[in-house]
């Protein structure tokens, strides 16, 4: 029987090692066993030197997306990798006084937003934060604050009634009023999208619509057996020819599913009016829309914005498509994409041109910070996917960043999988909430405990049982 500890009185990084380790082997073999391991190891620290020093040149650049054609004018953030780094003594640049706490981030779905949630859960964990998190702990769909809906406090897990949430980063609809319902009035909205045809394509394939496409063209005999179980771009384009021929496939997560994660109701994909109306309700909501198609850059601009570390923002890829099929649209075919796919074209190259507009005015450092943020991540990741090669990777001093040490902590947190992290910390969140309420918390799990039914509590959400 084991006590669902209020995760305050937690180590941070032995709590952040016991998410993974616990969710498979139980939580008292997982705490013993890893406790255990962490101190009997000989601890040794490598020390490798990182500067911007070797980043190229700066040039103002046009570059084209090669899937819709628009034209973006930045600076060559490519950076040179070499063997050697010298340090940086200088300070860190003093961009901003005070860490922002309070951020609900929107997470829209095939836009590399699993990541940024990773970024934002080690954060509210590491700073003792309080996460906007669902009730629910298993079942279809439990990791969404709203499955198909906005937010709303009945879907979520209470807190004491002296706190307030600061992070909220579940998959959700926006709507304004709802999260402000819930978020404190100085949060920070953030937002991410992505170039529109590779997400239709990438969704295409993640979420079973190009493999539904090929049952329905199978049947109709206009796809043989073997183009069946091959590759095939054709699919795609029968289908944007006429989408109306395919009324029986499901296009919810690839019809505007960009849009509809910022809240533009499907009646009103196509309504040119209600989109620049909507757009520019956006506009004074969120602080920054992130692109996925420029992803550090994206993260320099949320730590400048949040006043961040650099640390705080570094990450290894999640929830990336295994499934991948290298697909690609023609130049018919994306014209097509381009009228069925109306408001998530127009989302896009309204903050393509907003975000470009922000990198402009942030100066020729910001290019520098990125180089400079390439080089760490680079190495960050090499460490964290080869965590027998040291136990410690220790970041110099530069003129973006305190020095820093990434433990193998940050690298179990880092590469967790979304489900089992959203579990624990729900569980944890609801242990805290019937701790603050006076009760005992104990798993549910456990083969020794009794439910005392005459506190009128409705414990069908509760992933414990809740003793007196």
């Amino acid at each position: 029987m084991v006590v669902i500890a209020n995760s305050r009185f937690v180590s941070l990084r032995l709590r952040v090692v016991v998410v993974s380790a616990c969710y498979r082997i139980g939580f008292i073999a997982g705490f013993s066993i890893l406790a255990l391991f962490i101190t009997s190891q000989h601890i040794r620290q490598e020390t490798v030197y990182l500067s911007n020093h070797n980043a190229d040149s700066e040039s103002s650049v046009f570059s084209t997306n090669k899937n819709t054609g628009y034209k973006v004018n930045h600076l060559n953030t490519s950076a040179k990798l070499n063997s050697t780094y010298h340090v940086i003594k200088s300070m860190p640049n003093p961009i901003c006084k005070e860490k922002k706490t309070n951020v609900a981030f929107l997470k829209v779905h095939k836009a590399g937003s699993t990541t940024v949630m990773n970024i934002f859960l080690r954060y509210a964990v590491g700073n003792d934060l309080n996460i906007v998190l669902p009730k629910r702990w298993q079942g279809n769909g439990f990791n969404y604050l709203g499955y198909g809906k906005t937010l709303s406090r009945k879907n979520i897990v209470p807190l004491p009634s002296n706190e307030t949430y600061n992070i909220l980063c579940n998959h959700v609809i926006y709507d304004k009023n709802a999260f402000d319902d819930v978020m404190p009035p100085d949060s920070t909205y953030i937002g991410i999208i992505r170039d529109p045809a590779s997400h239709f394509i990438s969704a295409s394939v993640y979420y079973g619509f190009y493999r539904s496409l090929k049952n329905v063209l199978f049947h109709r005999n206009k796809l043989n057996f073997k183009d069946f179980n091959a590759k095939n771009e054709n699919v795609l384009s029968e289908f944007l020819k006429n989408p109306g021929d395919f009324r029986n496939v499901s296009t919810a997560f690839v019809r505007n599913r960009m849009s509809y994660d910022f809240g533009v109701n499907p009646l009103l994909f196509n309504n040119k009016n209600f989109i620049d109306y909507h757009l520019k309700q956006l506009d004074k909501d969120f602080k920054l829309v992130m692109i996925m198609e420029y992803f550090h850059e994206s993260l320099i601009l949320l730590k400048r914005i949040l006043c961040w570390e650099l640390k705080d923002i570094l990450y290894v890829p999640l929830n990336i498509n295994s499934r991948k099929i290298d697909l690609s649209l023609s130049t018919d075919d994306l014209q097509r994409l381009k009228r069925w796919n109306y408001a998530d074209f127009r989302l896009y190259n309204h903050f393509n041109n907003t975000f470009w507009k922000r990198v402009e005015k942030e100066g020729a450092t910001f290019h520098e910070e990125v180089n400079h943020f390439k080089e760490v991540q680079k190495k960050v990741t090499v460490f964290c996917l080869n965590l027998d090669q040291s136990r410690f990777f220790f970041v110099e001093k530069s003129r973006w960043n305190n020095n820093f040490t990434v433990v193998r902590e940050d690298c179990v947190f880092m590469t967790l999988k979304e489900l089992p992290l959203i579990k624990h910390l729900i569980i944890s969140a609801w242990g805290k909430y019937y701790s603050w309420l006076g009760y005992q918390v104990k798993d549910k799990t456990s083969s020794q405990t009794t439910t005392n039914t005459a506190m009128n509590i409705n414990l069908a959400h509760v992933p414990f049982v809740i003793q007196t």
